[in-house]
């Protein structure tokens, strides 16, 4: 089937045998090794737009509250000695991962000449809408 057999005859998912990529390829065809910096993160901005380069689409004016940059937290789990990571995505602005989508979102409407914007919502969606929309006149 789908597994094999490693010599410690633990087994292990032909998945997990894939060797890693090598590369990064940006938006524009650049390849970068993954062995090396990553020159392309803009580590002046203190946002998600600092991996833009990275982004399928070029956005000149982004609106954002500084969403991104969460802290990755590493704990232990279980008595087995493993670990667990936690991404802390309640320190965004709004306290939420909603506001990674909707900056980029907003961002590109914006650029694209959209004025309006109607968003339905029932929750905390449409409060990560309406902070960016005041913040960027969408």
């Amino acid at each position: 089937g789908g597994r094999r057999t490693r010599p410690d005859a633990r087994p292990v998912s032909v998945l997990s045998m894939t060797p890693p990529p090598v590369s990064y390829v940006d938006r524009l065809g650049t390849t970068y090794p993954l062995n090396s910096p990553r020159c392309q993160i803009d580590a002046s901005v203190r946002s998600l737009w600092r991996y833009s380069a990275s982004f399928p689409l070029e956005c000149a004016s982004p609106i954002s509250l500084g969403e991104g940059c969460t802290p990755l937290v590493r704990r232990p789990f279980g008595s087995g000695g493993g670990e667990v990571h936690f991404k802390c995505e309640w320190f965004n602005p709004t306290c939420s991962f909603k506001d990674r989508g909707a900056s980029v979102m907003l961002s590109l409407l914006r650029q694209q000449g959209v004025t309006h914007v109607l968003e339905a919502s029932s929750g905390n969606g449409g409060v990560k809408e309406v902070s960016r929309r005041c913040l960027g006149s969408v």
